[in-house]
C-alpha cells in the first residue's frame, strides 16, 4: 500500500522549494552568478539575450493570448495497486544529464535510452539505441512509440531530459486511464491556440519557422480551429491498454517527422482535432508544469 500521508508531505515540500525557486529575486541571484562568471564580451551578449526576451514578452503577451496563471492547479490523481509503470527518456550525443530520482515505486521501472551506455546511473537501466537512421529526432521518435513496453508493462511515462521526478508518479496513471484517450499531458502554461504557439516560436526562435508557418498554413486551409487548446509535451502519461494510445502518438509522430517543423506542441491539438476528439479528452496533468510538486525542472545540462 502506497503511503499517501508521505507523498503528500514531499510534494509539498516541493511546492515550498518550487515558490522559492522561481521567485523574482532567486532567479535575479541566478542572473547575476551566470553574468559574473563569464567574461565582458559574453556579459554582454547575455545582457542583450535577455533584453531581446524581454521585449519578446511583451510582443508575445500583446499578440497571443494568456492563460490566468493565479488560477494554477495539478491533478494528484488516485492510487493505483498492481500496476507496472515504466518511466522513460531518451539522450543522445550528451545533450543531457538524466536527472536521477528522489522517489522509488517498486512496480516502476526508469529507461534511459541513449546512444551511449555510460553505467554511471544508479536508478536508470540504460538501453542503447541506434540514431543513424533518424536523423537527430531520437528523441521524439522514443517519445512518440510508448508501445515500445506494450509487453510488459500497463503505463509508460515520458520524461524530457531535464526533468526530475521528486515525488510518485504513479497516481498520475489513473489519470490517463480515465481519459477517453488514454493520455494525460499538462496544459501549455501560457497559451491555449497552437496558432499563438506559432507566434511565440517566431520571437523565441524555435523550430523552423519556415516549416512551422508552412504546417500552420495547411492546418488552417484543412478548418483546424483557433483555440483549440495547447498542452506541455514535457511529460506525458500513456495508458498501454488503451488503442487510442498507438493510434494518436503514432500519428503525432508521422506528421513531426514529415513536415520538419521541430516542435511538436503544435501538431498535438491537430492531430486530436483530426481524430474527432477535444482536448478535453486528454487527461488533465495541471495548468502548469513548473509547479507541479511531484517534479523538478531545470534547464538543459
Amino acid at each position: 500500500m502506497k503511503n499517501i500521508n508521505q507523498i503528500k508531505a514531499i510534494e509539498e515540500f516541493n511546492k515550498s522549494y518550487l515558490k522559492l525557486y522561481h521567485s523574482k529575486i532567486v532567479r535575479l541571484n541566478r542572473n547575476i552568478k551566470r553574468i559574473t562568471k563569464n567574461n565582458f564580451k559574453k556579459n554582454y551578449r547575455l545582457i542583450k539575450k535577455k533584453i531581446v526576451a524581454k521585449i519578446g514578452d511583451v510582443k508575445i503577451k500583446k499578440n497571443t493570448i494568456t492563460i490566468d496563471t493565479k488560477n494554477k492547479y495539478y491533478n494528484f490523481g488516485k492510487p493505483l495497486e498492481g500496476v507496472k509503470v515504466a518511466v522513460y527518456t531518451c539522450i543522445t550525443k550528451g545533450y543531457d544529464v538524466a536527472k536521477e530520482p528522489l522517489y522509488l515505486e517498486n512496480d516502476t521501472k526508469y529507461f534511459l535510452f541513449t546512444d551511449e551506455i555510460s553505467n554511471k546511473y544508479t536508478n536508470w537501466i540504460e538501453k542503447e539505441i541506434d540514431c543513424s537512421k533518424l536523423e537527430n529526432e531520437a528523441n521524439r521518435y522514443y517519445k512518440f512509440h510508448p508501445d515500445i513496453f506494450d509487453n510488459e508493462y500497463d503505463f509508460a511515462i515520458y520524461i524530457d531530459g531535464n526533468v526530475k521526478v521528486i515525488s510518485d508518479v504513479t497516481t498520475l496513471c489513473s489519470i490517463a486511464r480515465d481519459s477517453k484517450t488514454g493520455i494525460a499531458m499538462h496544459k501549455h502554461h501560457a497559451r491555449d491556440c497552437a496558432y499563438q504557439e506559432r507566434i511565440a516560436c517566431k520571437y523565441y526562435k524555435r523550430g523552423n519557422q519556415e516549416k512551422i508557418n508552412e504546417l500552420m498554413n495547411t492546418f488552417r486551409s484543412e478548418g483546424f480551429p483557433e483555440r483549440f487548446g495547447l498542452c506541455e509535451a514535457t511529460v506525458i502519461v500513456y495508458d498501454l491498454k488503451n488503442p487510442l494510445v498507438k493510434k494518436i502518438s503514432h500519428k503525432w509522430w508521422e506528421i513531426y517527422y514529415k513536415n520538419e517543423t521541430k516542435r511538436d506542441q503544435i501538431i498535438f491539438p491537430y492531430v486530436i482535432w483530426k481524430y474527432n476528439l477535444t482536448m478535453s479528452d486528454i487527461g488533465d496533468l495541471g495548468n502548469d508544469i513548473w509547479e507541479n510538486p511531484k517534479f523538478i525542472l531545470n534547464g538543459h545540462d
